[in-house]
């Protein structure tokens, strides 16, 4: 729990308070007399209970475990009809992306580093295998975030391993073998690259 003590001129308005959480959408700010109360907008769900809501996936996970074992994959399409490249569909990779890192969160919160790095290492499989190989230059910067997303939750639950001393050496070597081999800033820049070409040929 995070504890703040504010002490202000006067009382503070909703405004004001709302801006002490401006990224924190999980508060809502609501007036009550001469002060005003913090709620929490959804209440928190045991690690457990989602672990077990999210087990119904487990089929989906293990064909997407099996499927990049693949050496390369990508939308069949005639790539030189800008106009017809298909492009992943953003939403779903968002949902899955969420929802592995959220597994593994809960994996770090029950003591289960080993389990929690198998999610990680689909989603570092995943974000190797939404990078556009073999060219490995992703033609729009959608494309790019698709890529960037599953590395950013990666190293998010990391972070969270760290912090709360869960990750063993085992876990630990093993993550770092997967993040020597990320290149972020190459792919973001090819990106820029492709997309501004990409652009004006259409124009």
């Amino acid at each position: 729990p995070l504890h703040l003590s504010v002490t202000p001129d006067g009382i503070p308005t909703k405004i004001a308070l709302t801006r002490l959480f401006p990224t924190n959408t999980a508060l809502r700010i609501e007036p009550s007399g001469n002060s005003v109360q913090i709620i929490l907008d959804h209440p928190p769900v045991a690690a457990a209970d989602y672990l077990a809501w999210s087990g119904q996936f487990s089929p989906e996970f293990d064909q997407l475990r099996e499927a990049v074992k693949r050496p390369v994959a990508r939308l069949d399409s005639d790539y030189r009809r800008l106009r017809q490249v298909p492009v992943i569909n953003l939403q779903a990779a968002k949902l899955t992306v969420n929802l592995l890192g959220n597994r593994a969160e809960c994996f770090l919160i029950s003591g289960q580093p080993e389990a929690a790095l198998g999610e990680l290492t689909l989603l570092s499989d995943l974000s190797r295998y939404l990078a556009g190989k073999p060219a490995g230059k992703p033609m729009t910067l959608a494309g790019a975030w698709g890529n960037l997303a599953p590395s950013d939750v990666f190293v998010e639950e990391i972070a969270y391993g760290l912090r709360w001393q869960v990750w063993r050496e085992p876990e630990l070597a093993a993550l770092q073998d997967q993040l020597s081999r990320m290149d972020m800033i190459s792919l973001v820049w090819n990106t820029l690259e492709s997309e501004r070409a990409g652009q004006c040929h259409l124009l």
